[in-house]
């Protein structure tokens, strides 16, 4: 694997980080072929392509059976799929430059997505989470004047889907956190960051709980409806999986002894291992640069 060295210390200092270390080069898998760069991102591209297929689909037969009177299909597909769509655009060209980054033989461009462009796709994430985290929570009712009817959009059966965008948008959220943390060289913010990551799944274990009671709550106070009951045990499911989860990373293994907090663990974060490494070389270099 050929990794272009720069021509001066001043080049290496920013964005082109040299290869003066071997062994941690090749940690970073860098200049390989296409086909290995999408195997990489193979698992992202295909949620990104479900993504496209489904809001595709709804705003496409949206546009087919147009009806001003339908104003819940009307909300559905521009206040929700259309924006999911320019979204998922978005966020698939980053993806595409991730894949791009990694064929070449330069880490200056997997610098570049690792905190330039990953940031600007967790700061999409985040602003979309908050909208649709507001569509969702506010009563949206509107009036059908050709019927003199009032038509209340039923959250109940979109409420969970509050549970997808907290968990992007706290993730998004440490995510940017810890990768600002290192390019800053926030030592105590990493720390901290690293010692109470755990508090994630708390947090998801919480939001889970809290929709397990609401589906109970509707299940008992109302007629019986299926997807309440569909959705009550997804949510069910998700809290009993994050409890395990959250087992696992506090306690010891086959144990119920808790870990100790350990303040130097790198999170279970592709992007968050790829700065950590980036900036260890690109430490590294200057160390031999100013020994030169």
């Amino acid at each position: 694997m050929a990794v272009d060295y720069g021509t001066n210390v001043e080049e290496t200092n920013e964005t082109n980080v040299v290869e003066s270390n071997e062994a941690k080069v090749g940690e970073i898998k860098i200049g390989i072929s296409l086909k290995e760069s999408f195997i990489l991102t193979k698992s992202n591209l295909i949620q990104r392509a479900v993504i496209f297929g489904i809001t595709i689909y709804m705003i496409y037969k949206h546009m087919q059976n147009q009806d001003p009177d339908d104003v819940i299909n009307n909300f559905l597909v521009k206040n929700i799929w259309f924006p999911l769509f320019l979204v998922n655009l978005v966020l698939t060209l980053c993806v595409l430059y991730y894949g791009f980054a990694l064929t070449q033989t330069s880490l200056r461009f997997l610098y570049i997505d690792v905190f330039y462009v990953n940031v600007f796709s967790q700061l999409v994430r985040i602003f979309f989470s908050v909208y649709m985290l507001v569509i969702i929570f506010v009563q949206h009712t509107y009036f059908v004047s050709d019927k003199h009817m009032l038509v209340s959009f039923d959250r109940s059966y979109i409420i969970i889907a509050a549970l997808i965008f907290s968990y992007i948008l706290i993730d998004s959220l440490l995510v940017i956190a810890f990768v600002a943390s290192i390019y800053f060289r926030m030592e105590k913010l990493k720390k901290c960051l690293s010692k109470y990551w755990f508090v994630r799944l708390c947090i998801y274990l919480f939001i889970d709980i809290f929709l397990v009671g609401y589906y109970l709550f509707l299940l008992i106070s109302e007629d019986f409806d299926v997807f309440h009951a569909v959705f009550l045990g997804v949510c069910l499911l998700g809290a009993l999986t994050i409890a395990y989860c959250l087992k696992i990373e506090m306690c010891e293994p086959n144990m119920w002894k808790l870990k100790e907090l350990d303040e130097n663990r790198i999170p279970p974060s592709e992007k968050v291992k790829l700065a950590v490494k980036i900036m260890e070389m690109k430490r590294d270099v200057k160390i031999v640069a100013e020994n030169a």
